[in-house]
Protein backbone atom coordinates (compact mmCIF):
# COMPACT_ATOMS: atom_id res chain seq x y z
CA UNK A 1 0.00 0.00 0.00
CA UNK A 2 1.16 3.33 -0.86
CA UNK A 3 2.14 6.11 2.05
CA UNK A 4 0.67 8.84 0.50
CA UNK A 5 -3.15 8.84 0.11
CA UNK A 6 -4.57 9.37 -2.86
CA UNK A 7 -8.27 9.92 -4.22
CA UNK A 8 -9.74 8.29 -6.96
CA UNK A 9 -11.02 10.70 -9.80
CA UNK A 10 -14.97 10.28 -11.04
CA UNK A 11 -13.68 8.64 -13.96
CA UNK A 12 -11.70 6.35 -11.48
CA UNK A 13 -14.83 5.86 -9.44
CA UNK A 14 -16.79 4.68 -12.82
CA UNK A 15 -14.56 2.73 -14.07
CA UNK A 16 -13.98 0.88 -11.23
CA UNK A 17 -17.53 0.29 -10.34
CA UNK A 18 -17.68 -0.78 -14.45
CA UNK A 19 -15.42 -3.38 -13.82
CA UNK A 20 -17.39 -4.71 -10.88
CA UNK A 21 -20.78 -4.80 -12.27
CA UNK A 22 -19.18 -6.70 -14.87
CA UNK A 23 -17.57 -9.46 -13.33
CA UNK A 24 -20.63 -9.50 -10.74
CA UNK A 25 -22.67 -9.69 -13.37
CA UNK A 26 -20.49 -12.91 -15.25
CA UNK A 27 -20.79 -14.71 -11.72
CA UNK A 28 -24.04 -14.67 -11.59
CA UNK A 29 -24.69 -16.03 -14.88
CA UNK A 30 -22.41 -18.64 -14.46
CA UNK A 31 -24.40 -19.37 -11.28
CA UNK A 32 -27.53 -19.38 -13.01
CA UNK A 33 -26.25 -21.87 -15.76
CA UNK A 34 -24.95 -24.46 -12.94
CA UNK A 35 -28.39 -24.06 -11.28
CA UNK A 36 -29.76 -24.79 -14.86
CA UNK A 37 -27.94 -27.66 -15.67
CA UNK A 38 -27.46 -29.13 -11.95
CA UNK A 39 -31.49 -29.00 -12.43
CA UNK A 40 -31.79 -30.12 -15.56
CA UNK A 41 -29.98 -33.56 -14.99
CA UNK A 42 -32.50 -34.05 -11.85
CA UNK A 43 -35.29 -33.97 -14.35
CA UNK A 44 -33.62 -36.28 -16.93
CA UNK A 45 -33.45 -39.05 -13.88
CA UNK A 46 -37.37 -38.85 -13.33
CA UNK A 47 -38.14 -38.99 -16.99
CA UNK A 48 -35.61 -41.77 -16.94
CA UNK A 49 -37.61 -43.54 -14.64
CA UNK A 50 -41.19 -42.78 -15.39
CA UNK A 51 -39.77 -44.10 -19.23
CA UNK A 52 -38.38 -47.34 -17.87
CA UNK A 53 -41.80 -48.09 -15.98
CA UNK A 54 -44.08 -47.39 -19.33
CA UNK A 55 -41.49 -49.49 -21.34
CA UNK A 56 -39.86 -46.67 -23.50
CA UNK A 57 -36.05 -47.11 -23.72
CA UNK A 58 -35.20 -44.14 -26.39
CA UNK A 59 -35.23 -41.58 -23.51
CA UNK A 60 -33.08 -43.49 -21.32
CA UNK A 61 -30.57 -44.44 -23.81
CA UNK A 62 -30.30 -40.58 -24.14
CA UNK A 63 -29.91 -40.13 -20.84
CA UNK A 64 -26.39 -41.13 -20.05
CA UNK A 65 -25.05 -38.85 -23.22
CA UNK A 66 -27.16 -35.98 -22.04
CA UNK A 67 -26.19 -36.20 -18.35
CA UNK A 68 -22.36 -35.89 -19.40
CA UNK A 69 -22.65 -33.31 -21.61
CA UNK A 70 -24.49 -31.10 -19.18
CA UNK A 71 -22.27 -32.50 -16.38
CA UNK A 72 -19.57 -31.41 -18.58
CA UNK A 73 -21.06 -27.63 -18.94
CA UNK A 74 -21.26 -27.72 -15.33
CA UNK A 75 -17.50 -28.37 -14.40
CA UNK A 76 -16.86 -25.19 -17.25
CA UNK A 77 -19.34 -22.72 -15.23
CA UNK A 78 -18.21 -23.81 -11.91
CA UNK A 79 -14.02 -22.88 -13.68
CA UNK A 80 -15.65 -20.09 -15.12
CA UNK A 81 -17.35 -18.74 -12.18
CA UNK A 82 -13.76 -19.49 -9.59
CA UNK A 83 -11.14 -17.39 -13.03
CA UNK A 84 -14.20 -14.55 -12.28
CA UNK A 85 -14.24 -14.47 -8.66
CA UNK A 86 -9.97 -14.17 -8.66
CA UNK A 87 -10.82 -12.05 -11.28
CA UNK A 88 -12.90 -9.85 -9.05
CA UNK A 89 -10.25 -10.13 -6.24
CA UNK A 90 -7.18 -9.43 -7.79
CA UNK A 91 -8.80 -6.07 -9.10
CA UNK A 92 -9.87 -5.21 -5.41
CA UNK A 93 -6.59 -5.90 -4.20
CA UNK A 94 -5.51 -3.52 -7.00
CA UNK A 95 -7.81 -0.65 -6.01
CA UNK A 96 -7.00 -0.74 -2.50
CA UNK A 97 -3.39 -0.97 -3.39
CA UNK A 98 -4.15 2.23 -5.12
CA UNK A 99 -6.20 4.08 -3.19
CA UNK A 100 -6.28 2.45 0.37
CA UNK A 101 -9.46 0.67 1.85
CA UNK A 102 -10.75 4.10 3.46
CA UNK A 103 -14.15 3.92 4.38
CA UNK A 104 -15.08 6.10 1.78
CA UNK A 105 -14.73 3.62 -1.33
CA UNK A 106 -16.08 0.71 0.25
CA UNK A 107 -19.63 1.74 -0.63
CA UNK A 108 -17.83 1.29 -4.68
CA UNK A 109 -16.84 -2.70 -3.58
CA UNK A 110 -20.69 -3.34 -1.97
Amino acid sequence: MSSTIRIPSKEELETYEVELHTIRQAIADCEFHIELFTGGIDVDRSRVEVSLEEGKLGIPMEHRRRQETREQLVRSYQRQKKYEEEKLQKIKEIWFDKFGALSGWRRWEE
